[in-house]
């Protein structure tokens, strides 16, 4: 349980819950009274009980006959932002974007920029290997910060046809800002901030 700070325990002997907030104590009773087998199952599998809240994850560990030694864990979410290189591509006024195997909303194309790559070297290799798209010209527009990612969004101008490489994507779309196709937000923000007016080349 590396990186997860140990909050509380129980046992039939007594514990202290003080630190553990009341919806995860609601949530595994819940659990239990859907499913009694499911602390057994944990203790019998050797893994934790994962629970996600707003602001911390929580894993609960289970030991003994029906999980009654329990550990309550928690984990802070990633405070620093991921540098993530995003392609800006606009053919006839609509914007190419991708949809991540089991997202509903859909995303601008892009990646890590991993060890000490260049953010364009980073954002042609991640259009190139997801979609087969080639950049003949890439610039940067500006970076933008959205809840996990500080975006380093290059403005492309690629060749060839979309054809999905990445089997972590499920699809993809020319958008011409119809509001029925869900995006993130991110995706409207960035669109915005670029300036671009759909329709438009």
């Amino acid at each position: 349980m590396s990186k997860w700070e140990h909050i509380g325990s129980e046992s039939p002997a007594g514990g202290d819950l003080s630190r553990v907030p009341s919806w995860v104590e609601d949530a595994l009773s819940q659990m239990y009274a859907k499913d009694m087998d499911v602390f057994r199952r944990a203790c019998y599998e050797e893994r934790p009980i994962m629970l996600k809240g707003k602001t911390y994850r929580y894993a609960i560990g289970c030991g003994g006959q029906a999980g009654q030694y329990r550990s309550y864990y928690r984990r802070k979410r990633r405070t620093s932002k991921r540098n993530r290189a995003t392609a800006l591509v606009v053919r006839e006024g609509k914007v190419l974007l991708v949809r991540d195997k089991g997202r509903r909303r859909c995303a601008l194309p892009g990646g890590a920029i991993e060890g000490m790559e260049s953010g364009i070297d980073a954002v042609k290799r991640h259009l190139r290997r997801d979609t087969s798209l080639k950049a003949q010209d890439a610039y940067l527009l500006f970076n933008h910060d959205s809840r996990v990612n500080r975006h380093h969004v290059f403005r492309i101008d690629a060749v060839g046809n979309v054809r999905l490489l990445n089997e972590e994507l499920s699809g993809y779309a020319w958008w011409d800002g119809n509001p029925a196709l869900p995006v993130r937000k991110s995706v409207r923000e960035i669109i915005f901030k670029a300036g671009i007016v759909f329709g438009q080349q």
